[in-house]
């Protein structure tokens, strides 16, 4: 099916076409570079279309393997 957010109707979820993908490919190398500590997360961080049950997973599995690596 298709999302649709707020009640205006815009999409809210990321299209995959291929120039999209290159760019934010692109712009998650600058950001691993130059920003190390910069986690890009969740459906529009990773560019990703997963569920809301998906996206708070990842969440929780990252926030498990941060608390880790502080002790």
């Amino acid at each position: 099916g298709t999302e649709f957010m707020g009640d205006g109707g815009y999409p809210a979820y990321p299209v995959r076409t291929k120039g999209a993908v290159e760019s934010t490919r692109m712009h998650l190398m600058y950001l691993k570079v130059n920003y190390p500590n910069v986690l890009p997360h969740g459906r529009l961080g990773q560019f990703e279309y997963i569920s809301m049950a998906e996206a708070i997973e990842q969440s929780l599995a990252l926030a498990r393997r941060l608390m880790r690596d502080l002790i």
